[in-house]
């Protein structure tokens, strides 16, 4: 975390030793304290390991300094937060216990942090405020894009993934909506869904990674949407978006294994597919259009980037229309990106119409 001012130093300072709270028994000796650290840190799922911090912090007294190991171990300031707060009432020098603020990444959760600690602080022992005071604004939302410099791709003359980004108000456009989305898990999939139907630049791929907390998360993305950046020779400037040296590594590494020299050898094609987790992300993106043409023509954009679908893939997607005639219509469109043609009849099953079944059994006969 970035080192606190002196001012605000001072001030949590005289906070927490004016309120200084009822200590617990006596903290956990070292070798247990290793044992129970070890059983958090061999927690693979971030709320796994959440889960079991809390169970350490109700069931012993620790120190500060313990409390700040265990939420060392978080990989967001979060779960860093809600260990925090359950580990306070437990903490056998609460004193000390501004040391912990040094494991946070900004400023808004030490704040926060603060805020509860005084909560509890008032509640066992009311202290009036002092007279004429006046309340201390709230710190203003971290920006996301402070100290990050982006690259320009008009002068760019390297390695192209795609024809040229799209215009900046249409990604505008695309960024609010991946910011709107509710969960981390539907940003990754709404950001990777614009990614997939649209050509980027890498400054526009930054700026969509940095909508989510979790730096996996941005690892994962930035690594899927190589394919359609604009500017690839500017992937190595991306390692700005992540604070932990092992993600920035790991995208060096990506990177470099995607610029690996080939030799004489003729690189061989991946296998023409489209992923589980692509499929989810492109029947999300579907089912926020609710004008049929709209969805008609996103799902046209969509199988024409993708290019390889199976039968069953193809289906789920032409179920998402609701009139027949449009479902018609893609039927036929979707042959040419079906990599399994020989089954193309069985989409004869999304259709409720007769007269369109048989239309297309007619066409399937015309590509023998």
């Amino acid at each position: 975390m970035k080192k606190l001012s002196t001012s605000l130093f001072i001030f949590l300072s005289i906070a927490f030793a004016t309120h200084a709270q009822t200590k617990c028994g006596s903290p956990v000796n070292n070798l247990l304290f290793q044992q129970l650290y070890r059983t958090v840190q061999s927690q693979t799922q971030a709320q796994g390991k959440l889960t079991e911090a809390k169970n350490v912090a109700a069931n012993n007294c620790l120190t500060t300094a313990q409390v700040k190991q265990i939420a060392g171990t978080f990989e967001n300031d979060y779960d860093r937060l809600e260990f925090c707060k359950a580990a306070y009432v437990n903490t056998f020098d609460k004193d000390n216990f501004y040391d912990v603020y040094d494991v946070f990444a900004y400023y808004s959760t030490v704040f926060r942090l603060h805020d509860f600690v005084n909560g509890i602080v008032r509640k066992s022992r009311p202290v009036p405020p002092p007279a004429e005071t006046k309340p201390t604004p709230p710190p203003a939302p971290e920006d996301p894009f402070k100290n990050i410099t982006f690259p320009d791709y008009r002068m760019y003359t390297g390695n192209k993934g795609c024809g040229m980004p799209i215009a900046e108000n249409d990604f505008e456009y695309h960024l609010k909506n991946v910011k709107a989305a509710a969960s981390e898990n539907d940003k990754f999939n709404s950001a990777t869904a614009v990614a997939n139907g649209n050509c980027l630049s890498a400054a526009q791929l930054m700026k969509l990674s940095l909508v989510m907390e979790l730096e996996t998360s941005r690892l994962n993305f930035l690594k899927a949407a190589f394919a359609t950046c604009y500017d690839q020779g500017n992937y190595n400037k991306m390692i700005q978006v992540f604070k932990h040296q092992p993600n920035q590594d790991a995208l060096m590494a990506f990177y470099a294994e995607q610029n690996k020299p080939k030799g004489d050898e003729q690189p061989v094609p991946p296998p023409c597919s489209v992923s589980d987790a692509d499929m989810a992300a492109i029947k999300n993106t579907i089912s926020k259009q609710y004008v049929e043409s709209s969805k008609v023509t996103t799902i046209k954009q969509i199988i024409r980037s993708k290019k390889c679908f199976t039968v069953n893939q193809l289906k789920d997607i032409i179920k998402l229309m609701s009139i027949e005639s449009y479902k018609m219509d893609m039927a036929k469109f979707a042959y040419e990106f079906c990599i399994d043609k020989e089954n193309y009849f069985q989409v004869a099953d999304v259709l409720n119409i007769a007269s369109y079944k048989r239309e297309l059994s007619e066409f399937l006969e015309g590509k023998q």
